[in-house]
Formats: structure tokens, sequence, C-alpha cells
């Protein structure tokens, strides 16, 4: 009998592992699914072979790929959810170390913003576009100008009776 993961598996969007092959016992879907999650988590092929049980990083690969056909993708949004969920931990522990002035603090709290306004897209070019108006153009919008805040003033005649 092969075990089958659940869709909704323990940790979360973060681990979208496909169906295992169908010819794959159910301990070595287990020991693959512990090295995909340490994986998705941040870890690496390293520490994921040390977690699920592999003798290496290539033998942690190898199984799950062998369980899963190929190496699952990671969706883009569960991905900037990842590292935006990092930086987080990251600010946090700047703001201890800037409050306990150790040298290189700030220097770490600004590499940290401004990796995480490129993530969320802050750092886009801003388009300025300049345009030289002719002199004919300019008359007339001083004409515009001059008619709208000119007021119409009513003349006396003052040679009048």
């Amino acid at each position: 009998m092969i075990d089958e993961p659940s869709s909704a598996s323990p940790a979360g969007p973060l681990s979208p592992t496909p169906p295992p092959a169908p010819r794959i016992s159910g301990g070595h879907v287990a020991r693959a699914d512990a090295a995909w999650r340490c994986r998705v988590a941040g870890g690496t092929w390293r520490q994921a072979a040390d977690v699920a049980g592999y003798s290496s990083p290539e033998n942690a690969m190898k199984g799950v790929r062998t369980a899963y056909g190929t190496l699952p993708r990671i969706d883009r949004d569960d991905l900037r959810n990842l590292w935006r969920d990092r930086l987080e931990v990251a600010w946090r522990l700047v703001m201890r170390d800037m409050a306990d002035q150790r040298p290189g603090a700030v220097t770490a709290a600004v590499r940290i913003a401004t990796t995480a306004a490129v993530l969320d897209g802050l750092n886009e070019p801003q388009q300025v576009t300049l345009r030289n108006p002719s002199t004919q153009e300019l008359e007339q919008w001083a004409g515009v100008v001059i008619a709208a805040t000119t007021p119409q003033v009513e003349e006396w005649d003052i040679f009048s009776e």
C-alpha cells in the first residue's frame, strides 16, 4: 500500500508536492516529502538530507526526484511570501542589534529594507515625460491664462455729465 501525502500538508501552502509516482514505497515517499519540506522552508540540500536521513545532498535530491518524477517547483507568490517572512525575521534581529549598537547593524537594516522594497516592487522606475513647447503654443497658453484670470473692468466716462 502506498502512503499518499494529503493535499493539505502540515507545512501549509509552501509545500506544493505533486502526487508520488505509483511504484514507490511509503517510507521512501515520507523521506522524500520530509526532504522537500525542509528545502521549501529554506534549508539547503545538505540540511534536507540530514533531516530526512539521506547520506548526501545528491541522494536527497535524487530521492525527491524519484518520488515525485521531477523536482517540484514552488509557486512564485508562495516564494515571495516565504522571502517576505524571512525578511521580517531578519528585520527584527537587526532592530535588536541596532538597539545594542552593534557595528554594521545600520548597514544590515538598509540592505534588508532595500531588498524588501525590491521584493514588493517599490523600486520600479518612474517615467517622467518632459516636453519643450513651441513659441506658438506658449503664446496660445498665455492668452488662455490671461483671459481666464483678468477681471472684466467697466470703465466710466469721467468727462460725461
